[in-house]
């Protein structure tokens, strides 16, 4: 009987192989998943190009307002919400202005919403500048950034966070 049944087994499974080898098409797995899994690695590439190119802006005020969406916000440590283009620009104005301000940062990782229009990175930056007695002061510290991608396809901040290690 077993070899009956192993018999059995057997010939169910040549069958089976033989009917895709002669022409059934086998089963394959959905392509748009592929297509989804390679829009994703793109989004993520542009949204990380993106950070870095607001990174490597020069040290103005202009320039890195400039990246915020309408009504983006800047969630400064120690001082209130920051909201909209206009209000970071002035916030942002004086710092970009005063003797030996610097900002530096990058990117250490990012993700992206399964809808492609939300993303958010991650990573660490310095801040130089001078206290009231002149004296160079250096802070090193992480951020997230929340990024919403328009129907210009163009990554802009919606929320910049940051605080000191």
């Amino acid at each position: 009987m077993a070899r009956l049944v192993l018999g059995l087994a057997v010939w169910w499974a040549i069958l089976g192989l033989a009917g895709t080898a002669w022409g059934e098409e086998p089963a394959t797995p959905d392509s748009s998943e592929a297509v989804e899994a390679d829009n994703a690695e793109l989004l993520l590439e542009q949204l990380l190009a993106t950070d870095r190119a607001w990174a490597d802006t020069p040290p103005d005020a202009e320039a890195f307002a400039a990246f915020f969406a309408n009504g983006g916000r800047l969630f400064p440590p120690g001082a209130a919400l920051v909201e909209g283009q206009e209000a970071i620009l002035e916030s942002m104005g004086p710092l970009f202005g005063s003797p030996g301000y610097g900002l530096t940062w990058r990117a250490t990782g990012a993700d992206i919403a399964a809808s492609g229009d939300l993303g958010f990175t991650f990573g660490t930056f310095e801040e130089r500048g001078q206290d009231d007695a002149g004296s160079p002061t250096l802070t090193v510290g992480k951020y997230v950034t929340v990024w919403r991608r328009g129907d210009d396809r163009t990554w802009r901040v919606v929320a910049d966070i940051f605080n000191a290690d």
